[in-house]
């Protein structure tokens, strides 16, 4: 089985897919297929050349580009796998004719911001504006749609114990429904 998620900036998305590595589930990023090769090419591993990575090579090769990267990685691979930072349609897309499912992780934009802000990692924006504004960009590069397409939603607006009981109750959900078909 494989499981494609897209979410905004701060929804959770990585912190679903991990859970789902419990379950059984292997884990792939089209976010770190990027930074290999922004690494390779010797630059900085910075949202700002992670960005003219992607636009290259969704200008190069189609807006599937890195789904078809990915897909490459795990297509000889058994087990379930889950793969996450998808971005545009026709990354999703791509992977649903693999038989894949779509999840969208969503949450209310303040709380993401604050998330974001306690993990003073990669992402740091100087005022909630900025974020809003940033997570637009990435939203209209497809996530909406995508989220939109979904087969799934899981909504994110609790705690991090809530989010690990829905997880486990989609896991048991999605391979009882598989198993009757």
């Amino acid at each position: 089985m494989i499981l494609v998620v897209s979410g905004g900036i701060g929804a959770g998305e990585s912190t679903f897919c991990d859970l789902l590595i419990k379950h059984n589930f292997q884990k792939e990023s089209l976010s770190n297929i990027l930074r290999e090769l922004v690494k390779k090419e010797g630059k900085e591993i910075v949202r700002k050349n992670l960005r003219a990575k992607a636009d290259s090579l969704r200008l190069k090769y189609g807006k599937a580009a890195l789904a078809i990267m990915a897909w490459e990685k795990i297509k000889n691979l058994k087990g379930n796998w889950v793969i996450e930072s998808f971005m545009a349609k026709e990354e999703t897309d791509f992977f649903r004719e693999k038989g894949a499912k779509v999840i969208g992780v969503v949450a209310p934009d303040r709380l993401r911001y604050e998330r974001v802000l306690k993990r003073q990692g990669r992402d740091t924006f100087s005022s909630f504006e900025e974020f809003l504004k940033i997570d637009l960009k990435k939203r209209d590069i497809g996530i909406d749609s995508i989220i939109e397409d979904a087969d799934f939603i899981i909504v994110n607006d609790g705690s991090l114990e809530e989010l690990n009981e829905m997880v486990t109750l989609f896991v048991e959900s999605i391979f009882s429904s598989h198993e009757k078909n």
